[in-house]
């Protein structure tokens, strides 16, 4: 997908800071073909005014004006953008989360090689443990049944 219409949701309740550390990373990206849509779920503290209009000034900044939940605010953010921007893909990512410089084009060049519906997502690493060795998952265990008693 080289001309990719790529919709970046990220769900903002009261974490204006990360918010913008988030789009900052984003801004920082490889790419440049993406939207941002910032989600303001019925936040209840006031944001600092730099902060607020460096979020507003790199994205799209929608106020849904009650908390709606986690699930909530990132389906208004992907309906919003479903309408206006007809998108290829959705990213929606925490706005805790601060991204690599080759992140997007990873992740797109992971889903191109799906034919259909397609669900992707990044390695996480630990924030204040960036370099540190991911952990692995233990794959030996099978789930558990519930016995019959």
């Amino acid at each position: 997908m080289m001309n990719t219409k790529l919709c970046i949701i990220l769900v903002n309740y009261n974490g204006f800071t990360d918010t913008a550390a988030c789009i900052a990373s984003i801004l920082e990206s490889d790419r440049n073909d993406y939207q941002i849509i910032v989600v303001d779920n019925g936040s209840t503290v006031v944001a600092e005014e730099n902060t607020l209009t460096y979020i507003k000034r790199n994205s799209i900044y929608l106020e849904t004006g009650a908390n709606l939940g986690f699930a909530g605010g990132n389906n208004y953010g992907a309906i919003y953008a479903k309408n206006r921007f007809h998108p290829d893909l959705l990213l929606f990512l925490n706005n805790d989360t601060e991204i690599c410089k080759d992140c997007l084009s990873k992740l797109i060049a992971d889903i191109d090689i799906v034919e259909g519906p397609a669900l992707v997502t990044g390695k996480i690493l630990y924030f204040d443990e960036k370099d540190a060795p991911c952990r692995p998952i233990n794959t030996t265990s099978s789930p558990t049944r519930a016995s019959g008693t």
